[in-house]
């Protein structure tokens, strides 16, 4: 087993998306081509050997399998999973969770002001917004004007709810969304997860 740090490849039919070897680091020597281990990117797909992605999706001494993504040109481990979610859809919802959580923390558009402005969604934003709330104080950041200039701006106390419920709104959208995707993700056919995936899921987060 190649060491921690060191990118482990596969060797790849191209055609079914067979793993033929691998995962493993790159052999010295492999068909006539010596020091086959110092090849890289464009040299190695010519062969078909495709690097493997590390997401940390898979555990330590966790049980998986491999998936090849044509698109990006990349081989990726898959929980075994269960009875539910199996193997690559277990790694989709997976994820789509990850996706999920990016994308809830993104700024959202609120006329709270009267003028559109663009609100901060970290999570230690939410936390302030709750703490001015609770403590009946105006709640204070920075937003981005329409025109994407940055401005500090106040939001009295009275209005910080509908402040709340705009990103509240979003959080569902975003919700909305992958809960179509998961739902697709448990009747999709293992080619259909394979575009799935090697698209990002842009049909829900393009």
């Amino acid at each position: 087993m190649p060491a921690q740090h060191q990118i482990e490849y596969c060797h790849v039919d191209t055609k079914t998306g067979e793993i033929l070897e691998g995962p493993m680091a790159l052999p010295q020597n492999w068909g006539s081509v010596a020091g086959f281990c110092n090849l890289r990117g464009k040299d190695l797909v010519k062969y078909n050997w495709y690097p493997v992605r590390d997401d940390g999706v898979v555990a330590t001494g966790e049980e998986y399998v491999l998936m090849f993504l044509p698109e990006h040109g990349v081989v990726i481990k898959a929980p075994i999973g269960n009875r539910i979610f199996r193997g690559g859809q277990r790694y989709a919802v997976i994820q789509l969770y990850k996706m999920f959580e990016f994308f809830t923390t993104l700024a959202f558009f609120s006329p709270v002001l009267g003028k559109v402005y663009k609100f901060p969604n970290a999570p230690c934003e939410h936390v302030h917004r709750q703490n001015c709330l609770m403590a009946n104080e105006d709640y204070s950041c920075l937003a981005e004007t329409q025109d994407r200039k940055w401005v500090r701006v106040t939001v009295p106390h009275k209005d910080i709810p509908s402040l709340i419920k705009d990103a509240v709104a979003v959080h569902n959208q975003q919700l909305e969304k992958m809960d179509a995707a998961i739902e697709d993700v448990k009747s999709c056919s293992q080619a259909e997860l394979l575009a799935l995936l090697d698209t990002n899921f842009a049909d829900y987060y393009g």
